[in-house]
């Protein structure tokens, strides 16, 4: 459970966004208190607010190294790190797929992202993206490129 994050100064475009970060072990007996305290100050997430029970899932797909490169660094706590991952949002994983990249700078977070239509993500892989017909801005082209 996050429960300090206070957001950093914006970024140039809107494919990235940058935020100072601290999360915290909860015991489970603490949740429901901590969140009753939270609630006046805190607004309910916009794709939350679409579902009946204000909860939605998120899937996630990490990328690494064989040697667990990304993995290792984050449980050696490396201040300056990345990782890649492939996600999507909503219980059924029906809409687009967002190819990420999460670096941390000591306490800064900072993510890049594109989205790709879901049916053509895993294909990207395969064939360069200047053969792949998507309908993406250079700034979105040039962050997919950074991904892949």
């Amino acid at each position: 459970m996050i429960l300090a994050a206070r957001q950093a100064p914006p970024t140039a475009n809107g494919l990235a966004f940058q935020r100072y970060e601290y999360k915290y072990a909860i015991a489970p007996r603490l949740v429901e208190p901590i969140q009753s305290f939270l609630r006046p100050y805190c607004d309910i997430d916009k794709y939350a607010a679409r579902e009946d029970d204000q909860y939605y899932t998120i899937t996630s797909l990490y990328l690494d190294t064989n040697g667990l490169k990304t993995y290792r660094e984050k449980e050696a706590e490396v201040s300056n790190r990345f990782k890649l991952r492939v996600r999507t949002y909503g219980r059924y994983t029906e809409g687009p797929v967002k190819f990420e990249i999460k670096r941390r700078f000591n306490d800064v977070s900072r993510k890049n992202w594109v989205q790709v239509p879901k049916d053509i993500w895993p294909a990207l892989f395969h064939r360069p993206i200047g053969n792949t017909a998507l309908d993406l801005s250079a700034k979105q082209r040039a962050a997919l490129r950074d991904f892949l």
